[in-house]
């Protein structure tokens, strides 16, 4: 696979999903193809504390996670004036097809269903970023958290 053009390898992509590996895996792919500012949260509640502290161009988010699900947190961003137009990519599995109809009418970009082609996480990330009107900003909501 060759290399992303450079407007593109600098952005900043926030990987969210509560299993390691999964993280490690699109960590890797989306470095294989030239990103090079990826952070990873843990779980959602992670994710809204590295979107108030830093600005990301793109948002790879796990549906199913303790704290704070994938839903939510795209329901916070596209309540931030700042974050409306962030794009954001769900990712769910495909025996849960009836969650992506809920995470389009929250707004979301776009999905990916695991099992997945590492090229498509890679072209899904390219495409949005290359149609994205949004400027990076930090979330600048306060949420509360469930317990």
């Amino acid at each position: 696979m060759s290399n992303i053009s450079s407007p593109f390898a600098d952005k900043r992509i926030l990987i969210v999903d509560d299993q390691g590996s999964i993280r490690s895996v699109f960590k890797m792919i989306l470095q294989e193809v030239g990103f090079e500012n990826i952070d990873s949260a843990t779980d959602g509640a992670d994710a809204i504390e590295f979107l108030k502290s830093t600005a990301y161009d793109l948002v790879i988010c796990d549906w199913n996670m303790p704290k704070m699900s994938g839903v939510e947190v795209l329901r916070t961003i596209r309540e931030c004036e700042q974050t409306e137009k962030l794009p954001f990519m769900m990712v769910t599995s495909a025996s849960e097809v009836a969650k992506v109809r809920t995470a389009m009418v929250e707004g979301v970009s776009d999905y990916l269903i695991k099992p997945f082609q590492p090229a498509s996480l890679s072209k899904k990330a390219v495409e949005l970023l290359a149609q994205s009107k949004h400027i990076p900003a930090k979330l600048n909501v306060r949420v509360a958290m469930q317990n």
